[in-house]
């Protein structure tokens, strides 16, 4: 059976190969409220995970390989000052300490109220910063989870060889700098949920010259991994 998704064109070229589905890297956010008198020790595990992710993001900038897209070390400054700002933790930091939400909790409680003041956002390049947002805050919320990746790791990527030598990655979302992993793989284009025409990821794309389609909803969940895929990077199918 054949089929046509279709989304926004970001990247053109065609590309044609076999569906490697990319888990979405749904985060597990436990919901408890921690003991009266420990919510100072809760604040910092909170500061920490930011200390780690930072940590992290600069590491990510000074390992660049010197052909990464001249746009990557930008984009990763971007997600640098969207941690550094005092007003990502400033809210999560007062749930723990007045209503005694846990960590996780509290950066995600808010984490969504952030996204729903984005969508009311018309301009579309602002609202695409929604995505940064959300990806710097998951990235702390893997750091609180003591799940120690940068973005999608190798053992997230099948082999080129399980499925052939072009391959079409297919994920809820790729965050730009995992977008990287693709130099050193056999894979010729690739398919998100989400994005736009200015989120980080479509540029990226076009300045690796990576045919790709974003914003195809539910994408991840209609197409199995296997499936053989023909991108159009052009009309956005």
């Amino acid at each position: 059976m054949t089929f046509a998704l279709h989304g926004i064109p970001v990247s053109k070229g065609i590309a044609i190969g076999k569906a490697v589905l990319i888990s979405r890297a749904a985060l597990e956010v436990s919901h408890y409220l921690i003991e009266a008198g420990k919510e100072e020790a809760e604040a910092q595990k909170l500061m920490d995970a930011f200390e780690q992710v930072r940590l992290e993001l600069a590491q990510l900038r000074q390992g660049l390989p010197k052909d990464a897209p001249q746009e990557m070390a930008a984009f990763l400054d971007v997600h640098g000052m969207i941690l550094a700002d005092p007003a990502l933790a400033q809210k999560p930091l007062k749930l723990i300490r007045t209503q005694r939400l846990n960590a996780a909790w509290a950066l995600t409680t808010e984490l969504n109220d952030l996204l729903e003041q984005f969508a009311e956002i018309e301009d579309a390049y602002l609202k695409e910063r929604a995505n940064d947002i959300r990806q710097v805050a998951e990235r702390v919320l893997k750091a609180l989870n003591s799940q120690k990746k940068d973005g999608i790791e190798d053992s997230d990527f099948l082999s080129p060889s399980d499925v052939g030598a072009d391959a079409i990655i297919v994920a809820h979302d790729i965050a730009p700098h995992d977008m990287l992993r693709f130099k050193e793989r056999a894979f010729t284009g690739f398919v998100t949920d989400l994005g736009g025409k200015t989120s980080h990821t479509a540029i990226v794309a076009r300045s690796m010259e990576i045919p790709a389609v974003v914003g195809v909803r539910h994408a991840s969940e209609m197409i199995r991994h296997g499936d053989w895929l023909v991108i159009d990077g052009e009309h956005g199918v």
